[in-house]
Formats: C-alpha cells, sequence, structure tokens
C-alpha cells in the first residue's frame, strides 16, 4: 500500500509493476511487464501450455518430444489508464515469445515442414470494471478480463477472468529482478 498512489521507488528496475486505486466512480490501473525467464516443462505441461496459444485443431502430442525442456520465456507490455462508470473499459497488449529448444519436435511430419525454433505473438487484455455491487457494508469493484491471444495472425479468445476488488485504498505490487 503506498499514500496517495505514489509509485514504488526503483519502479524501473522491476520485472512487473502493477498499480491499482479503487474508488467509487473510478478506478486507477497501470500494469507493466517485462519479463525475461526461463521454465522447465514436462512434455505434458508443456502440450497443455502450446495449446494455450494455437488452435485445437494441432495434433501436438505426434510432434512433442519426451523432455524435461527449457524453456526460455518473455512477456513485455503495457495496460494502463482510467476507467469511469461512463467508460469503464482499460485495454492492453503484450507481446509474448517462448523460445524452443532443439528436440521440442523431432516428429515433424515432413522435412518441408517448417519447426519454429520460437512461438511470438500477443496478448490482448481488455478490463471491464463494474461497480454494480457497490456498498456501504460491501464496496467492491469488480473487473473481468478478456484475454485474446493472436498467434500466426489468428486470434484465439482465451477463458475470462472476473475478479472483485475492495476500494479505498491503493495496492502495487512489483517483483524485483534481485529477488
Amino acid at each position: 500500500m503506498q499514500p496517495q498512489g505514489l509509485s514504488p521507488l526503483n519502479v524501473n528496475q522491476s520485472d512487473v509493476y502493477g498499480y491499482l486505486s479503487v474508488a467509487h466512480g473510478a478506478v486507477m490501473c497501470t500494469i507493466e511487464s517485462s519479463l525475461h525467464f526461463s521454465m522447465s516443462f514436462e512434455r505434458e505441461e508443456l502440450i497443455a501450455l502450446l495449446r494455450t496459444f494455437m488452435p485445437d485443431s494441432e495434433n501436438l502430442a505426434e510432434f512433442i518430444g519426451e523432455g524435461p525442456f527449457e524453456i526460455a520465456c518473455t512477456l513485455d507490455g503495457s495496460l494502463a489508464g482510467t476507467a469511469t462508470a461512463a467508460h469503464p473499459t482499460i485495454t492492453g497488449s503484450f507481446n509474448y515469445a517462448l523460445n524452443l529448444p532443439q528436440g521440442v519436435f523431432p516428429g515433424a511430419p515432413s522435412p518441408d515442414m517448417p519447426v519454429p525454433d520460437a512461438l511470438r505473438g500477443r496478448l490482448l487484455i481488455e478490463a471491464i470494471f463494474n461497480w454494480d455491487h457497490w456498498g456501504v457494508f460491501a464496496p467492491f469493484v469488480s473487473v473481468t478480463l478478456s484475454l485474446r491471444s493472436i498467434f500466426q495472425e489468428e486470434e484465439l479468445p482465451l477463458e475470462p477472468v472476473t475478479l472483485d476488488f475492495l476500494p479505498r485504498g491503493t495496492t502495487i505490487i512489483w517483483l524485483d529482478r534481485d529477488e
């Protein structure tokens, strides 16, 4: 919690920065991401992750190797703005990349089929805020996050997420690279 919405010190050194200030008539929101990390995935975990970003028509199980795989991931972008009852939507865009190591696709159907070394795309977020259930004893604002992934120029809608936020304060979340 930061008084009067002050930004935390050294915010430019953070990988993820989130600022949310909730009141009865307005929400100020900023989310900035500059994540660069790597993770180890087992075969089934990698298939589940790739299905998030690819059409269901792809049968990934027949092409993915045994694993485990060390995958470098990046997520860069931002969502920022002020939502009001008259204009309740804030939008943002994040670019993502999953760098795939050798051996992920040993079962490619033919030598003519290009095997990607990275999956790159965009994640579009539309945050719609709602004050309908604001009351004296249970004051909160709801937000519905509509997510769409754009991969190889195909738009794939993801499941929406709904969250509730309490007012009368400011929440600031950041993850430092050193921790």
